[in-house]
């Protein structure tokens, strides 16, 4: 449960059109917030960015904290700590460079290991060598910060436009093929006309499943971000995800199924 210090201290410091979807816990050393793709992001701090890695331009991240976020943002804000910015969709600040507390320093997207627009915010304690829970400092922020005014009142910046997607048919199948899923999985149902969103979720226990009429390739051509689908997919014939796409690499596809054989008129 996201602590609700956490809560009034990013909707302080970020405005009421950012909101969390997951704060900071074992195995996720950072808090992750939602927002529009492209819509701005200002920093909490001032300090020195030590970081600023386009994933496009360089693919291998140089510190491992960095490893699955994409297009990363680091400021050293002093005190032997460093703030994190990840997944965002374009940078607009260098490395080396001295950032003002509410500067752009990027936009908000869906690069990396991310599953829709949002900013991972992290807090590194260089003297313990770890991320910390970022809590206390972003409330000990927002208690002497101005108002963050609605959307609606500010100057409004224009957002991305979602990303078209690009499917490919690699194999319609004659028939409906049937697929098991691993006991235990969470699939996930997604459709490429909505990229930044899965649409319904399910789990199954005791490796239950359907059928799919077709192996696609989906990518986002041009676009560095991965806003999911992205990759090889299944399209659901029948059962829970009709009509929707799965990961084909979460589920073990049935054989091809036996033509029947043609019945002898005599």
């Amino acid at each position: 449960m996201t602590d609700p210090l956490l809560v009034k201290a990013v909707l302080a410091l970020f405005g009421p059109d950012f909101k969390i979807t997951r704060g900071y816990i074992e195995g996720h050393d950072g808090v992750d917030i939602k927002a529009a793709l492209g819509h701005e992001l200002r920093t909490v701090a001032s300090g020195t960015v030590s970081y600023a890695r386009d994933a496009r331009k360089d693919p291998n991240a140089r510190h491992h904290w960095a490893e699955g976020g994409g297009n990363v943002v680091n400021i050293d804000i002093g005190g032997n700590r460093t703030i994190q910015y990840a997944h965002l969709h374009s940078i607009s600040v260098r490395e080396g460079t001295r950032v003002a507390r509410g500067q752009l320093i990027g936009k908000v997207g869906a690069t990396g290991h991310a599953t829709g627009p949002h900013v991972h915010f992290g807090l590194l304690d260089h003297n313990k060598r770890a991320m910390v829970l970022p809590t206390a400092y972003l409330a000990k922020l927002a208690g002497t910060a101005s108002p963050v005014r609605p959307q609606a009142q500010r100057a409004r910046t224009p957002v991305a436009p979602p990303p078209k997607a690009q499917v490919a048919e690699i194999e319609r199948y004659a028939a409906p093929r049937h697929f098991r899923v691993p006991p235990g999985t969470t699939l996930r149902g997604y459709h490429p006309s909505k990229p930044g969103k899965h649409l319904r979720e399910s789990s199954f226990p005791n490796g239950s499943g359907a059928a799919a009429s077709a192996k696609v390739s989906i990518r986002f051509p041009g676009l560095n971000t991965q806003p999911v689908p992205h990759g090889i997919f299944l399209l659901v014939f029948n059962g829970v995800f009709k009509d929707l796409y799965i990961p084909a690499a979460f589920v073990v596809l049935g054989p091809v199924p036996e033509p029947e054989p043609a019945s002898v008129v005599g």
